[in-house]
């Protein structure tokens, strides 16, 4: 009888964790499929849903891209039977039926609960991020931003700080949303939880680690793995520098199965993981691209949290550390140390117990880098901050610079979508030339313009707008030249 029971739960837990795998592939295809319709410059609902996967007037990416969704979606609808036929009630559709909610109502409380809950630091999503994976055209803004409206006033929504969006007047709510942080209601965690528990029960009885995670977000892990947010076709590199990087993705995929055919675990029993250097000013792109390189590659991104890592008793620094390298080799991710010249700086003369423990900690740093296997990414916007016996241990060096005009005009082109309304005027290589920005620093220049155009009540972005904004940034900028110890770009 026990056994049966088992294989019941069993049964129910696979089902469940097959469904919650595939709605999961199934947002990030939505996502993919709005990304490239932007880039096609053209729009199609909800990425293109009623669009013909056999229209030749669409790139074959995207093509690809609809056949994957189809068959996502029928796999989909394969275990929603299994679970139809078993008895089981699957969350989304439990809560989809329960609220009789419209397709894309059910796909953005999906968005919420795979881009908060599960995929984030913390549990919250900024409204604007829903918009930005669901929406191709204005009037699906518009539908989404009645659904949240509607779904913070029936609770399958909350707002992440207070109720206060709630009590401001619906015209003063449209200027909010964009802006605001949401998080799964109630309602929705009411459904969603008993479900999400059954991964969780052993034969003593339920532990209840559901609750347990949202009391404690992602954030105070000393490693926080998830899955990468960017790829290669968000970001502008130089063609010189995306070589280099096609180069690092062939390592990470190919290079060890060479290196053990070729019989070199032999002859090199440590060192052979593939650690990167990603240097140069703020804004340029270096924590971007590790994204990127996580998403082309198929892995997860593991970012180490220093505030956790850091520990004032003796001795569990250190122990800290090691566990990121062990957790990292068990989920085989890619090991972000972002800002990593705050942990890999210049050992110190030792006057005192503490610069003792910090010569010691960067000992041990370099003692787990090097049998480390797989694959590290070091972001720095001062390389000339490293300890002098890093470089040796780094394979890669990859030096990102201010981009030229070029590359300069399509960020700026890259980052003010097609259906954002432009000023006639608006001349995106004079506004490269004129401005030596960093992406960073673009980014904020056209936030900035945007903002100023709502606040105005203008129909349109200026050119004037755009160029007052870029100059302050210019302005704004304080990039000093160091010489750099040990590090030259390749």
């Amino acid at each position: 009888m026990n056994s049966q029971k088992s294989m019941d739960l069993d049964s129910k837990k696979s089902i469940i964790n097959s469904y919650i795998d595939k709605c999961y592939e199934l947002v990030r295809i939505h996502e993919r499929l709005v990304r490239l319709s932007r880039q096609e410059g053209r729009w199609f609902p909800f990425g293109g849903s009623d669009l013909d996967i056999n229209d030749t007037s669409v790139n074959k990416t995207f093509r690809e891209t609809l056949k994957e969704k189809a068959r996502i979606e029928k796999e989909l609808k394969k275990i929603i039977r299994q679970a139809k036929a078993q008895g089981l009630t699957l969350p989304f559709e439990e809560i989809a039926q329960k609220y009789n909610l419209s397709p894309s109502a059910k796909l953005l409380l999906m968005v919420v609960f795979y881009h908060g809950t599960l995929d984030s630091r913390d549990e919250e999503v900024v409204c604007g991020r829903i918009f930005e994976v669901l929406a191709t055209k204005p009037s699906e803004n518009l539908e989404l931003r009645r659904i949240i409206n509607q779904f913070l006033e029936t609770e399958l929504l909350e707002e992440a700080s207070d109720d206060s969006w709630l009590l401001t007047s619906r015209s003063r709510r449209a200027e909010l949303l964009s802006n605001l942080q949401v998080r799964l209601g109630p309602k929705v965690l009411e459904i969603l939880k008993p479900a999400l528990d059954l991964n969780f029960i052993n034969p003593r009885g339920s532990k209840k680690i559901f609750n347990e995670l949202r009391m404690k977000p992602k954030a105070h892990k000393i490693l926080s793995i998830r899955e990468p947010q960017l790829s290669f076709d968000q970001i502008v590199h130089p063609e010189e520098r995306l070589q280099m990087l096609n180069r690092i993705i062939f390592d990470i995929k190919y290079g060890n199965e060479k290196l053990l055919k070729w019989g070199f675990d032999k002859t090199i029993k440590y060192g052979k993981g593939v650690v990167v250097l990603f240097y140069g000013p703020p804004g340029t792109g270096k924590t971007a691209t590790a994204e990127a390189i996580a998403c082309e590659t198929k892995k997860k991104l593991g970012v180490v949290n220093y505030a956790q890592l850091l520990n004032y008793y003796v001795g569990e620094s250190e122990k800290n550390l090691m566990k990121v390298f062990n957790e990292a080799r068990d989920e085989n991710c890619i090991l972000l140390f972002d800002e990593a010249d705050s942990l890999f700086a210049c050992r110190l003369t030792e006057s005192r117990s503490v610069d003792r423990m910090h010569n010691y900690m960067t000992n041990i740093l370099m003692q787990e880098l090097e049998r480390f296997d797989g694959v590290v990414i070091l972001t720095t916007n001062r390389e000339y901050a490293f300890d002098e016996a890093f470089p040796r241990r780094i394979l890669y060096k990859i030096k990102f610079d201010i981009p030229g005009p070029a590359e300069r005009a399509r960020i700026w082109r890259a980052l003010i979508p097609p259906e954002a309304p432009l000023a006639p005027d608006v001349d995106f290589n004079l506004l490269a030339e004129k401005y030596a920005l960093t992406g960073g620093e673009i980014k904020n220049a056209i936030l900035k313009a945007v903002k100023d155009s709502i606040y105005l009540g203008n129909e349109c972005i200026t050119m004037e707008l755009l160029s007052k904004h870029a100059q302050a940034e210019l302005e704004n900028v304080n990039r000093k030249t160091k010489k750099s110890v040990g590090f030259k770009a390749e």
